[in-house]
């Protein structure tokens, strides 16, 4: 369990630029613990942050014209409003800064990723607009101290350039150093500030990437449904036919009781047993209509048998 010394000192790290983030996980009951921290920026921050977490996170977003320090506070969508409710009761202070660190909640990446451009296109402009009133204020007090030393010492100014014309240029070279000096800072500061935002922009496409390459398995999930539900009706298909095969058994079944039935009439309305023994002497009209009918029965009994042995 981190102490309120640890978390400062983790905090501070961020701050000073030992760090890029340190994440800081709420464990309830006022009591917090450091989960992890390092650099990388924003790309590898985003890993850590799971669906099913509440967590605290402090990082640095490097812009063009400068640095921004954001408090994020990570609530993933899984996780239900009693656990969000008991995890981000308790608050952390943060320490002072100038510009002061901007606060922001976030559900998902896509919105993470839109705070921090926002963050980062406000501070810029705040930045700019704080360079300019510098610099009106530096023109200022240059015109106020080179209009009251020019009115306090004219006379002295005009001696000097008459003794010397080299002083009066030494003069005038030293009062618009300042302005050149101001003018060469920011046009340094620009650079450095397009540099950070051009790093900002870079890490927001390969977030956007990330969440692109994320996507790829929902479509492979959809395709797999579709696949299930072809299966599924080729099955009901294969369901249908054999159903009708049954159908088509029972008839036949129902045909042979039939024929079974009727041959055993035609049996029982034929003479006495004398059939069998003109069958013996030769009679070729009389063996001919018995023994067919025989053979007809044992074929049809066979059938039947067969068609009794199979499980539908």
């Amino acid at each position: 369990m981190a102490s309120e010394a640890l978390l400062a000192e983790a905090l501070g790290a961020v701050l000073a630029s030992k760090c890029d983030w340190v994440i800081v996980r709420p464990e309830g009951h006022g009591k917090f613990t450091v989960a992890g921290k390092g650099g990388g920026g924003l790309k590898a921050l985003v890993p850590n942050l799971g669906v099913a977490d509440v967590l605290f996170s402090l990082f640095r977003v490097q812009g063009k014209k400068c640095t921004r320090f954001i408090w994020l506070t990570w609530i993933g969508e899984e996780v239900s409003a009693r656990k969000v409710s008991k995890r981000t009761k308790y608050t952390i202070k943060l320490p002072e800064t100038d510009p002061p660190i901007v606060s922001t909640t976030c559900t998902s990446i896509e919105q993470l990723a839109a705070n921090v451009e926002s963050a980062v296109k406000v501070a810029e402009t705040t930045t700019k607009q704080k360079k300019e009133k510098e610099k009106d204020q530096l023109l200022l007090s240059l015109k106020h101290r080179r209009h009251h030393s020019t009115a306090a010492s004219t006379e002295q100014l005009q001696q000097l350039a008459l003794r010397s014309p080299r002083g009066k240029a030494s003069s005038l070279s030293v009062s618009a150093s300042p302005i050149d000096d101001m003018q060469v800072s920011h046009a340094r500061h620009r650079s450095e500030l397009a540099a950070e935002l051009e790093k900002a922009r870079e890490e927001i496409r390969v977030l956007r990437t990330q969440l692109s390459a994320k996507q790829e398995p929902t479509e492979n999930i959809q395709a797999l449904k579709q696949q299930a539900n072809q299966m599924v009706q080729e099955l009901q298909q294969i369901r249908e036919q054999r159903r009708a095969v049954n159908e088509r058994l029972q008839a036949l079944q129902q045909e042979n009781t039939e024929l079974k039935q009727q041959i055993l009439q035609l049996l029982s309305s034929s003479p006495q047993p004398a059939t069998l023994s003109t069958l013996a002497a030769g009679d070729a009209v009389a063996a001919d209509a018995p023994s067919a009918d025989l053979g007809d029965i044992k074929d049809l009994s066979e059938l039947a048998d067969m068609a009794a042995e199979i499980d539908f």
